[in-house]
Order: structure tokens, then C-alpha cells, then sequence
């Protein structure tokens, strides 16, 4: 069977083809059941899904591979991880991406070498495997705030931001540097 997993406002769900005429079977995965969902991403490199809601960020950990399990119904984590909104994170995270950490020196070992981008409101945070956080925000010089999506290009080295102004803005992660392309800079002495 091959599953994709999808998040909903009244939770989240393993959709698995079964291969017969009947075509899809959703399932609810019931860690997340009653949770409204902003975000999801699988790792299958980690077996890890991170999901997105109101108050926390959720780390589902899995022995074997959930996309391709052999069994429909064999997709409940075996862990659950989670880290709060309001320790290290200050708003729901909007969305995540997967991308190689050109700051890593990887051991080797599948997976060492990536890195999630989370991206909230105000800041953008990397990931790694080990669930290690690192905050790129506010406070450490980005220039815009309301941020509401995230890619990541050159190979892990390039984190872009957009803003709900429409804003633009750039991390370069290597040389630690913000680049603003398009919106106007927020400035401290206009704060209210």
C-alpha cells in the first residue's frame, strides 16, 4: 500500500491505496484526532512526521516507513514528541521544509545531514534530527515580520521567508546574514 497523510481542522489522516477497485481508505491517526492541523511533513529519512497545531508542535516517530507500510492500518506512531508553543516556539508553526544542512557535519548516517525549516509568525527555526532548534528571527536580526511561508534553495544554503504584506526576505544560512528584497523594514523606533 502507499499512503499519503493529510491534516484537516478536525485532525489528521493516513489516506492509503489498497490497490483494489475501491481505490482509497482514509484513516484517522488518533493522536491527532479532534486537533485542528496547519502544517504537516513527513521525513522518511528520520521515519518522523511533524505536525502542526494549536499550541504545540507534534513529533511522530515511526519504527518502519507509514508511506509504504504493508499493512493498511500499521501507521500509529510508535512515539510522541512535542515541544510547546510558548518554551521555544511562540506561535503555531505555519510550514515546514526539508532540506540538506550545508552547516551539518554529518556522520554519515542516513538523515545526519538534513534539517527541517519551521517558519511562525515571527521567526524561522531549523531542526534537526536529534530535535536540536535553532531560532532565526526578531531577535536575531530578520527584517520583517507576519511571515507565512518558507523554501529553501542552493542545497539547504538559502532560506526564503514571505511575509502576509508581501514581503521578501532571504537567510543565508552559511554566512548567518538576512537579505531584504521586497516590503519595508520594520524599525524599532516605529514599534507602538
Amino acid at each position: 500500500a502507499l499512503s499519503i497523510f493529510v491534516g484537516t481542522r478536525n485532525g489528521g489522516y493516513v489516506v492509503s491505496s489498497t490497490g483494489d477497485a475501491d481505490g482509497l481508505a482514509p484513516q484517522p491517526l488518533l493522536a491527532l484526532l479532534h486537533r485542528t492541523i496547519y502544517a504537516m511533513l513527513y521525513v522518511p529519512a528520520w521515519r518522523q512526521l511533524l505536525v502542526s497545531t494549536r499550541g504545540r508542535v507534534l513529533v511522530m516517530s515511526y519504527r518502519t516507513n507509514p508511506i509504504s507500510a504493508a499493512v493498511v492500518g500499521d501507521t500509529e506512531p510508535s512515539s510522541v514528541r512535542h515541544e510547546w508553543v510558548g518554551a521555544n516556539l511562540d506561535h503555531h508553526v505555519l510550514g515546514f521544509s526539508l532540506s540538506e544542512d550545508p552547516t551539518s557535519a554529518s556522520d554519515g548516517s542516513e538523515g545526519a545531514s538534513l534539517c527541517v525549516w519551521l517558519v511562525q509568525k515571527e521567526s524561522l527555526h531549523r531542526l534537526t534530527q536529534e530535535g536540536q532548534l535553532w531560532r532565526k528571527g526578531f531577535q536575531q536580526g530578520a527584517v520583517v515580520n507576519n511571515l507565512t511561508s518558507v523554501v529553501v534553495t542552493g542545497s539547504g544554503r538559502f532560506v526564503w521567508a514571505t511575509s502576509s504584506s508581501g514581503g521578501v526576505m532571504r537567510y543565508d544560512v552559511v554566512r548567518d546574514r538576512w537579505n531584504l528584497f521586497i516590503s519595508e523594514r520594520y524599525m524599532p523606533s516605529e514599534a507602538p
